[in-house]
């Protein structure tokens, strides 16, 4: 399942992986590289813990350091249904509206 800061809070559960769960363990690293922290990072948090700061993801003070986009991306993720292929062209909208918006905001 790789590490528990990154993984999917299914993984953790030890159930079946299928794309949502890819995507959200995306989410969790793409916010990570933005903040350099994710708040479930604390030493020794059992996985119970993990999994509940996870569960909280949307209210924490990570809204206030990390772009809106990726949280659209993450709750994109978390809402997918867990036998549903994602739909990449929307996933790549997110990512290149984001894109035009910080060249837009870099020119000013």
């Amino acid at each position: 399942i790789g590490s528990e800061t990154f993984a999917s809070i299914r993984a953790l559960h030890g159930r079946q992986q299928l794309h949502c769960n890819n995507l959200k363990s995306l989410a969790y690293v793409l916010i990570y590289l933005l903040s350099r922290f994710l708040p479930w990072q604390e030493c020794g948090l059992p996985v119970e813990e993990v999994i509940q700061v996870k569960v909280n993801i949307f209210q924490s003070s990570l809204q206030e350091k990390v772009p809106m986009d990726f949280f659209t991306f993450l709750e994109y993720a978390c809402l997918l249904a867990f036998n549903l292929r994602p739909d990449y062209a929307y996933v790549q909208n997110i990512f290149e509206d984001f894109h035009v918006k910080m060249g837009s905001s870099n020119s000013s």
